[in-house]
């Protein structure tokens, strides 16, 4: 007689990571905990805690299927196999300053995914998608095709939801035009030698326009007329990848190199930043940085529309991504179960 498996049914996955636990691991303190720093808020002290309990969203990535039911699974797992396994054995190559020109793909395949998958670009997606219905509303209203609103309503009074799924679905869209940014640049790897430790965020990969001045600088900007843009990436406490046109050239020749990241300004600026590109929280291994973290805790890489009415009575919308107060996004109630 012979007695048939059944493969068990895969446990699902619920709580979805949008920063890597093993990411995170590398900005813990001497006991393998993080302080997470919450911004938007009027709470002081910092959450101290594992890599694996903070950074994530319940169902972040879950989608639906023909069947009706969810899968929980495919996102979370493909970042995790794909994306996410090498990074550690990354992390020691480059704390060891090895050569590491010949783990490219995961290096760059690591950090696009950081661009796209975290709540900064995955809410921007979504509000970017909601001021274009919002466009075709005002248009259909004032054509008369949609029914008289009650007096003193207009269709701003209106909350837009968007599916979260369409985000999801934005990611490779996203990726091509990171992509673009990338090719403008070249690379070199900093090795802080200060005792400031190197803060991170939530939404850690950060670019800019190199030539502006910190106090009107905008996240994701530069000028189209010769602005240059500046990338940087913490990797861990003590090393950050930096990108630059002025790279381009040595990048060419040599691959990603090493610098020395001397002298506390150099890294308090970096510190600054992160502090200001971080959307929910901002990570560290000490509470050394309170300070320069609540200077910047009411700011946030958020979307801008300006919408610039047309003799037709429809809208041009011209986004921009700008550093103030995280806007209200309103909530999309069909929930995953």
């Amino acid at each position: 007689m012979t007695t048939e498996r059944v493969a068990k049914p895969q446990n699902s996955k619920r709580r979805h990571h949008f920063i890597p636990v093993a990411y995170l691991r590398h900005f813990t303190d001497a006991g393998g905990k993080i302080f997470a720093f919450r911004k938007h808020t009027d709470q002081q002290e910092p959450i101290h805690t594992t890599p694996r309990n903070i950074a994530l969203i319940r169902d972040y990535y879950s989608q639906p299927k023909p069947d009706g039911e969810w899968d929980h699974n495919a996102l979370e797992d493909l970042f995790d196999r794909k994306v996410e396994s090498k990074w550690p054995a990354l992390v020691a190559r480059i704390r060891q300053r090895d050569n590491i020109n010949d783990a490219l793909e995961p290096l760059f395949g690591f950090i696009a995914a950081l661009r796209v998958r975290v709540p900064a670009a995955r809410d921007a997606a979504e509000l970017m998608q909601a001021a274009m219905v919002k466009s075709t509303m005002r248009l259909l209203d004032k054509k008369g095709k949609l029914p008289s609103l009650p007096q003193g309503i207009t269709i701003d009074h209106f909350d837009v939801a968007i599916n979260p799924h369409a985000s999801i679905h934005a990611m490779p869209t996203l990726v091509k035009g990171f992509a673009i940014v990338l090719k403008g640049l070249g690379f070199e790897i900093l090795c802080n030698e200060t005792d400031v430790p190197l803060l991170t965020n939530d939404n850690p990969v950060m670019y800019f326009d190199a030539d502006r001045p910190m106090e009107s600088l905008q996240p994701y900007q530069s000028d189209p007329y010769g602005g240059r843009v500046e990338l940087l990436v913490p990797i861990d406490t003590h090393h950050v990848l930096r990108g630059h046109p002025a790279l381009k050239s040595r990048h060419g020749r040599k691959g990603i190199a090493y610098a020395r990241l001397k002298g506390r300004d150099p890294v308090r600026r970096i510190n600054k930043l992160t502090a200001m590109f971080g959307y929910d929280f901002v990570f560290a291994d000490s509470t050394i940085h309170k300070g320069i973290i609540k200077e910047h805790a009411n700011i946030s890489p958020v979307l801008k529309t300006e919408r610039i009415p047309q003799p037709d009575g429809g809208s041009l919308l011209h986004y921009q991504s700008v550093f103030g107060p995280r806007p209200r996004k309103p909530k999309w109630t069909e929930k995953a179960s």
